[in-house]
């Protein structure tokens, strides 16, 4: 197994302090909800032409708020899969507030049950694949959950750039949590996990908000003052880009990096 440079223990104790989320809602039109519509048109666009007998699967879901999601908005029959067992009892919490079916496993994606094995039209990770020095085993490790033909989507923080620099001030301990990969590193380790890439790319132009301070020990009450105040300059080009005009997405300060890949005939290499 590759290890998780976060590990078991941070997981379990970063889920446990955190609220029950509510489902990403693409009708929420509030500012705050403003990168999960985006994500939401992107997921419109991948998904067009997929029916609701769709299987799909998030790797890492602990308390997620996205399987209820995939749900309500395709359709897609949903499942689950997290080797945090406080994760796991979260996630399974939000589907039955969101009062959605769907299955929970609690299993480490690099031994998963046999029977997963090749059953997912779509296999999906939100932060995930950065927290692996080998990114190309932690692909493949996804892949192999994928069918033939099917699309592996990885979605990860751009720590590679100036999002990365900040949470190196804010809190080193948290950014040596992850892998400071660029878009061509992440569709690398797609392609060397055997995949098709279709899609690579940086994804919205700021997010301020997916820095963590949740760790810091100095200087903790002006390091989060720093934060909001951060978060409120990329509320503003939010609101610019929804009233004025959509700002470029830019390498060096965009928040996400996306990948998706398609699994060929042939399987994972």
């Amino acid at each position: 197994m590759t290890l998780d440079k976060a590990g078991k223990e941070y997981w379990d104790r970063l889920w446990v302090n955190r609220s029950l989320p509510r489902a990403v809602d693409p009708g929420n039109l509030s500012l705050d909800n403003y990168p999960n519509a985006q994500f939401h048109a992107f997921f419109m666009r991948l998904f067009s032409g997929l029916g609701k007998e769709t299987r799909l699967l998030e790797i890492g879901c602990a308390g997620s708020e996205w399987l209820p999601y995939f749900k309500k908005q395709f359709g897609f029959e949903i499942d689950g899969l997290d080797y945090s067992e406080i994760g796991c009892e979260q996630a399974r919490a939000v589907l039955e507030a969101e009062q959605v079916d769907g299955k929970i496993i609690l299993a480490d994606f690099f031994n998963p049950p046999v029977e997963m094995l090749g059953q997912y039209d779509v296999v999906v990770s939100f932060g995930v694949m950065e927290h692996f020095q080998d990114t190309v085993s932690a692909v493949r490790a996804a892949a192999s959950l994928v069918k033939p033909g099917g699309m592996l989507v990885t979605v990860i923080p751009n720590v590679a750039g100036l999002n990365g620099h900040i949470q190196k001030f804010l809190s080193r301990s948290i950014l040596d949590k992850h892998v400071p990969l660029t878009r061509q590193g992440l569709e690398a380790a797609h392609v060397g996990a055997g995949l098709d890439v279709f899609f690579s790319n940086y994804f919205l132009s700021t997010n301020f908000g997916v820095l963590n301070v949740s760790d810091v020990q100095k200087n903790k009450m002006l390091k989060t003052q720093i934060h909001l105040f951060l978060t409120r300059i990329s509320k503003l080009a939010w609101t610019f880009e929804k009233h004025v005009l959509r700002l470029p997405v830019l390498p060096y300060f965009a928040p996400y990096i996306i990948c998706a890949g398609r699994k060929n005939s042939r399987g994972v290499e």
